[in-house]
């Protein structure tokens, strides 16, 4: 005779199921340790408004963000509450004061102005003026 079900194998059912990874659950608790929740209250002033700012094509802005993290290619940054990543080229000059600064030397909180330039959803500095402190 075969078994139908595990309950048939003298298998406790509780036992059978795997229990399920916190990290598998849909929601908000499982979001990783170091996401960034945009800056809640970060005024990004722009020449255009926010949310055209994030979705126009073929834009060229000069504004004011804050850095939320930075890496060797791209500034997460700040904008009204959302957050954007920017992709920074080989030619992109990042300035402090009268010196030129590596991307890694750029902290959090660090206040640029920068000139971006967006296409086809993807922002890339050409130019960055961080705030001496």
């Amino acid at each position: 005779m075969f078994a139908r079900n595990s309950a048939d194998l003298g298998v406790r059912r509780e036992q059978s199921r795997r229990p399920v990874q916190p990290h598998q659950t849909k929601g908000r608790r499982c979001r990783g340790k170091n996401s960034v929740v945009a800056g809640k209250g970060v005024p990004a002033t722009l020449s255009e408004p926010v949310n055209d700012f994030t979705k126009k094509e073929n834009l060229e802005v000069k504004g004011k963000f804050q850095v939320l993290r930075a890496a060797d290619n791209t500034i997460l940054i700040a904008v009204g509450q959302k957050y954007e990543t920017v992709f920074l080229t080989k030619s992109t000059k990042i300035t402090r004061g009268d010196k030129t600064i590596q991307p890694a030397d750029l902290e959090q909180g660090d206040d640029l102005q920068a000139k971006v330039t967006k296409t086809q959803g993807k922002m890339t500095a050409t130019e960055i003026v961080v705030a001496d402190k």
